[in-house]
C-alpha cells in the first residue's frame, strides 16, 4: 500500500453577505495564506456593492503578524498597526499602508478567546478610530514571541518583546475591552448588524 503526501489546505477565512448589503468575514486563524483569503473575500464581497464589515475573531486564538499587517493594509490605510517595545525600552512601530483603504464603518466581533493576532487587529481597529468592537473582552495575550535557532537546527521560542495597541495600551493579562459589550455570544453578531444599519450611510 503506498501512502501518498498530500498537503491540507486549512481555510482560515468564512464569508458571505448579510442583511443590507453587510458583509461578513470570519477570521479563524491568521495562517499564511489567511491575508490571501482575506483580500478575495473582500474584493468578491464589495464588487456585490459592500457597504458596512463585521470581521469575526470569536476563537481566533492569533497566528501570523505579517499576516495582520497585510490585512490591516485594506482596512485601515496609513495606520500604526502595532508597536513592540523590548527589555531595554526600544520601540519598533509596525504601519499600513495608505493604498487600498475601504472606508466602510467595521465591527470586529471579540470573546474571551480572541488572543494574540486577533487582539492586534481588534486593537488597530479601535485606536485608528476605523471602527468599534462587539462581544466580551479578549483574551490578553501581550508578548511577542520569536524563534532562536540553535546550531542543531532546533529552535524554541523566546519571548522577546512585549507588543502595545497604536494608543499605548498594553493589554497582557487585561485584554481588549469591547466598545459594547454583549455577553451572549447569540446576540453578538445581532447587535452588529444592528449597529451598522444605523452607520451605514444612505
Amino acid at each position: 500500500k503506498t501512502i501518498t503526501r498530500k498537503e491540507i489546505k486549512i481555510v482560515s477565512i468564512e464569508s458571505k453577505m448579510l442583511e443590507d448589503k453587510i458583509e461578513y468575514i470570519n477570521i479563524k486563524s491568521f495562517e499564511e495564506e489567511t491575508a490571501e483569503d482575506f483580500r478575495k473575500a473582500l474584493a468578491s464581497l464589495e464588487a456585490q456593492g459592500m457597504k458596512a464589515l463585521i470581521i469575526d475573531v470569536r476563537d481566533d486564538g492569533g497566528g501570523l503578524l505579517t499576516v495582520v499587517e497585510d490585512i490591516c493594509d485594506r482596512i485601515l490605510g496609513k495606520a500604526v498597526i502595532v508597536y513592540t517595545k523590548d527589555r531595554q525600552g526600544k520601540k519598533e512601530y509596525l504601519k499600513s499602508s495608505d493604498k487600498e483603504k475601504i472606508d466602510k464603518p467595521i465591527v470586529v466581533l471579540t470573546n474571551r478567546s480572541s488572543a494574540s493576532a486577533s487582539e492586534i487587529l481588534t486593537g488597530a481597529v479601535l485606536d485608528n478610530k476605523a471602527g468599534i468592537s462587539i462581544g466580551e473582552t479578549t483574551y490578553g495575550k501581550g508578548l511577542v514571541q520569536g524563534m532562536l535557532k540553535l546550531k542543531d537546527g532546533s529552535g524554541y521560542k523566546l519571548t522577546t518583546a512585549q507588543y502595545f495597541t497604536p494608543n499605548g495600551n498594553y493589554i497582557d493579562k487585561k485584554g481588549i475591552k469591547p466598545t459594547i459589550e454583549v455577553k451572549d455570544k447569540d446576540q453578538q453578531l445581532p447587535k452588529a448588524i444592528e449597529y451598522l444599519k444605523g452607520k451605514i450611510k444612505k
